[in-house]
């Protein structure tokens, strides 16, 4: 595979089979267009990003969701559950792009 791949994206699937697999551009982005519409993000949104981006599901969910959007994205450093109420008030998002055992 070439290194500058502008057709498809290597995914992780670790929690299934630990098997990498091919995710075409067209996917990715048909797959981030319905949860748009699921969750109506739009250009007005804010997200609060509460996933890891060197998973799969925080880089499909969490990173592509609110930029297709149009939404803009607050990335802290590291997500911490203690801190869950600090950012909300500091940042004031809309949407919350978390999965749930880190929300806990």
């Amino acid at each position: 595979m070439s290194k500058f791949c502008t057709e498809a994206e290597l995914v992780s699937l670790s929690l299934l089979n630990n098997v990498p697999a091919l995710q075409t551009q067209r996917r990715l982005s048909e797959s981030a267009r319905s949860r748009i519409d699921l969750y109506a993000l739009g250009p007005d949104d804010r997200c609060l990003l509460g996933m890891p981006l060197h998973t799969a599901a925080g880089v499909r969910r969490g990173l592509l969701l609110p930029l297709i959007a149009g939404a803009s994205l607050v990335c802290p450093d590291k997500f911490d559950a203690r801190q869950f109420v600090t950012l909300l008030a500091a940042f004031a998002p809309t949407a919350a792009l978390l999965i749930a055992a880190r929300a806990l």
